[in-house]
Parts: structure tokens; C-alpha cells; sequence
């Protein structure tokens, strides 16, 4: 089986390359793609990572910026893969193996469909969320685009939890550097969406 790390970034250059670091020193499958999904109009991380020196197994997607963050991570599915495993430029996987890892949960699936999760990251959700190709048949994305930035996440864990499909592998993020959400979109309207659900 075969993973797909998509790697969503904007603007922070030396903290992606970090990530991606810290991130790749931890893999042991030869195949495993660390995809950086990376915005057209973003110079200076374009700049960063050419100059950088990094594991073989990182390639870069350099696109047109869409209005989603999903979007952005839904990139990856040009690369096929049994699960995608998605990945922010300010919390490296810090496991040994994780990648390993995450294919043995996937593989807890009998008909291949579902989501595997690492450890929590706080009170309410996992530090990492992967899926599987055949849960993306189905669904027809790895995150849904309907949200400019936020809820993806809740949305997603929303449809795992009710369909019974999480499976959870023994992985951490280092969560030391997480910061604040970037780019907040449009707060009056989440205010507005949110007491409506």
C-alpha cells in the first residue's frame, strides 16, 4: 500500500521546511509521497524549498491559490495512493514509522473504506486525519470544499464517527508551535452558519 502526505502551506517558509524536516526523518516506506501543495503567487516559500535540501520523497505542487483550503489539500489526489494523510506546515509528525503506521490502520478496513486518526491534539479533535482511496470514491474528496478555511475538519469527523469508519494508528504531532488559525475568512458568516447547524 502506498501514502500520500498533502501538505498544505502559505507565507512561512522556514517553518515548512522544518515541518517537512522533522517530518521526513520519520518515514521508513520507499514509497511514500510528502506532497507540498504550495500557492503560484507564494515566491518565498517557492524560493525556500528550491534552495532547500530535502528527502526524495518530497515533491512540490506549485498551482493557481483556490478559495479553499480543502481544495488545496484535495490536490493531492492527482497522486495515486491506498490513504492520504493530511499535514500542516506547523505540526510535524514526530513518530517513528508514522507512515507504516498509518497503512497498518487502513488496512483494519476490510472493504478499504474509512478514516484513520493519530492522537488527539486537544479536547475535541485528532492531531492527525488520514482517509483512504476508496472512503475518496465515495466521498469524492479528501476534505469537502464547501468551507472558505474552517470546518473541514468537523465535517469530516462528523460523517466518520456517524458511518462507524475511524480505525486509529499510534501517531503524534508536535503541537509546540502551533499557532493561531491564519487567514480567518469571513467570521460573521461562520457565526451565522454555525447557529443555524
Amino acid at each position: 500500500m502506498k501514502l500520500c502526505i498533502t501538505l498544505a502551506t502559505r507565507g512561512r517558509p522556514q517553518q515548512l521546511i522544518e515541518t517537512i524536516s522533522r517530518s521526513t526523518q520519520n518515514l521508513v516506506l520507499p514509497n511514500t509521497v510528502f506532497m507540498v501543495q504550495v500557492d503560484e503567487d507564494d515566491r518565498e516559500t517557492i524560493n525556500a524549498l528550491a534552495a532547500a535540501k530535502l528527502d526524495k520523497r518530497v515533491v512540490f505542487n506549485v498551482k493557481a491559490r483556490e478559495d479553499t483550503i480543502a481544495a488545496k489539500w484535495n490536490r493531492a489526489l492527482a497522486e495515486p495512493a491506498d490513504v492520504y494523510l493530511v499535514a500542516a506546515d506547523d505540526d510535524p509528525y514526530i513518530t517513528e514509522a508514522y507512515d507504516a503506521k498509518f497503512i497498518e490502520a487502513a488496512a483494519r478496513f476490510p472493504d478499504g473504506i474509512g478514516m484513520v486518526y493519530g492522537h488527539l491534539a486537544n479536547a475535541s479533535f485528532t492531531c492527525a486525519v488520514s482517509c483512504t482511496a476508496k472512503w475518496v470514491e465515495l466521498t469524492g474528496y479528501i476534505f469537502p470544499e464547501y468551507f472558505p478555511y474552517w470546518f473541514v475538519d468537523h465535517w469530516t469527523d462528523d460523517v466518520a464517527r456517524i458511518t462507524g469508519r475511524i480505525s486509529v494508528a499510534d501517531v503524534l504531532t508536535d503541537q509546540s508551535k502551533v499557532g493561531k488559525t491564519q487567514e480567518m475568512r469571513e467570521p460573521g458568516w461562520w457565526a451565522t452558519w454555525c447557529s443555524l447547524s
